[in-house]
C-alpha cells in the first residue's frame, strides 16, 4: 500500500489528489484505495508530465483540511478531491 503522502510522476506541474485512504484513523478505506489505484494507472498513461501528490483525508473534514494545507505547502498547483461533500466544504 502506497503511503498517503506519496507522489507519482516527476513532472514540473504538481497536482494533489485528496482521497479517503483511511477511515477511523487507521483502517484502510476500500473506496480510497481503489481511487488511488485508478490514479496510479492513469499516471502510467500520462507519463511523467505531472507530479501527482497523493494525500489521505482520513475520511474526515479536519483530515481533508490538513491534507489540502500539506499539499499546498508541497507546491500543489491544483487539488482534485476530496470525495465527500463535508470534506470538500472544509477544504473550500
Amino acid at each position: 500500500m502506497m503511503p498517503g503522502g506519496a507522489a507519482l510522476g516527476t513532472g514540473a506541474t504538481k497536482v494533489a489528489i485528496i482521497l479517503p485512504l483511511t477511515q477511523g484513523g487507521s483502517q484502510p478505506s476500500a473506496v480510497g484505495v481503489s481511487l488511488r489505484n485508478a490514479a496510479e494507472l492513469a499516471m502510467e498513461q500520462v507519463g511523467q508530465s505531472i507530479t501527482l501528490i497523493v494525500k489521505d483525508d482520513a475520511s474526515s473534514p479536519a483530515g481533508a483540511r490538513a491534507a489540502a494545507e500539506a499539499a499546498i505547502q508541497e507546491g500543489a498547483q491544483a487539488i482534485v478531491g476530496p470525495l465527500y461533500a463535508g470534506n470538500v466544504r472544509e477544504v473550500g
